[in-house]
């Protein structure tokens, strides 16, 4: 009788067993027992003077975040239903900060939601405005949720948008902005920019308004689209088609009389890419 083999289990596939077990037990518990005491709740209103603030630090776990620029000359928020003690408010030196402090093991369930039980961000809504000047920069990093950023003028940016749904409105980024998108929606509408590095991830990019140096898009796994306020002769594109097509419309004839053209570096990825000049 020949001798059987037996076929032995490997340690990642136990713990990956063992992971989706805990993780399933766990968002299970969370959603069927009464666990809101230990996720206690607060709204926060708070100003802060503006006038020597030229660094914007945001640190977004999960919510609805609102980032506007406005005529006055204070910082102000308006934070409702927010994690009790874990965020915090602050202007240091010359610097604004958003910070989520301190999360416990036990409270990645209830934030993250895993998707298919809920989205709790949407409960959770913070509104910041900051007086209409030039920043020298924003440092965003978003979490779990949906952000809009609206009218806000900055010398370099650098954000990373995390899962969900961004939005910039009428931005203006004057130096160097570098863009990690993440998972989700990305939309820049009737923004400008200077020197661009936009990693696309995994979504849909939209971009509307004016480039005025160079762009370097890696444009992911997703739909992109380029509207671009300018003309196609005053660009030097240089494309790279992978799992998708590249589309250029170069609209109507003209220049804008510079004797150097602006660089343009498309990595299509998975998708289909969308260029329009105007």
């Amino acid at each position: 009788m020949e001798n059987s083999k037996k076929r032995k289990i490997g340690l990642p596939v136990i713990l990956l067993i063992a992971g989706i077990v805990l993780v399933t037990l766990g968002t299970l518990i969370i959603k069927f027992t009464d666990t809101d005491k230990y996720f206690e709740k607060e709204n926060i209103n708070e100003r802060f003077s503006a006038e020597n603030i030229e660094y914007l630090n945001i640190d977004i776990i999960t919510a609805r975040f609102y980032l506007e620029s406005y005529d006055g000359d204070e910082i102000t928020i308006e934070a409702q239903n927010i994690p009790k003690d874990r965020y915090s408010f602050s202007c240091s030196n010359n610097k604004f900060s958003v910070k989520y402090n301190n999360a416990r093991w036990y409270e990645w369930y209830k934030i993250l939601g895993f998707g298919w039980f809920e989205k709790d961000y949407n409960d959770t809504v913070i509104k910041i405005r900051v007086p209409d000047k030039e920043y020298a920069n924003l440092d965003m990093d978003g979490g779990i949720g949906e952000y809009t950023i609206s009218g806000l003028k900055c010398i370099n940016a650098d954000i990373d948008s995390g899962i969900g749904k961004s939005r910039f409105t009428e931005c203006i980024i004057s130096g160097k902005i570098n863009i990690d998108m993440g998972l989700g929606e990305l939309s820049f509408e009737n923004c400008s920019l200077n020197r661009s590095d936009i990693d696309g991830g995994i979504g849909q990019l939209d971009f509307s308004g004016k480039i005025l140096g160079s762009l370097n898009a890696d444009c992911g796994i997703g739909e992109s689209s380029f509207d671009i306020d300018g003309y196609y002769s005053d660009y030097e594109i240089k494309s790279d088609t992978g799992i998708g097509e590249i589309r250029i419309d170069r609209g109507s004839d003209g220049t804008n009389g510079s004797s150097s053209k602006i660089p343009i570096d498309i990595d299509g990825g998975l998708g289909e890419v969308n260029i329009k000049f105007k």
